[in-house]
């Protein structure tokens, strides 16, 4: 994967930043963005 340790520590920090001003469902979007961003960061569509 080519993410480096500190990106993931700030994804992290947005992640749980971002939960705790929006509802699950909201959530559940955005992890579902971030598996997308990185499945094509990997080169799958």
């Amino acid at each position: 994967m080519s993410f480096t340790t500190p990106e993931i520590l700030i994804w992290a920090h947005i992640i749980t930043d971002v939960n705790i001003k929006i509802n699950d469902k909201m959530l559940l979007w955005v992890i579902v963005f971030l598996i997308l961003l990185m499945t094509n960061k990997k080169g799958y569509i």
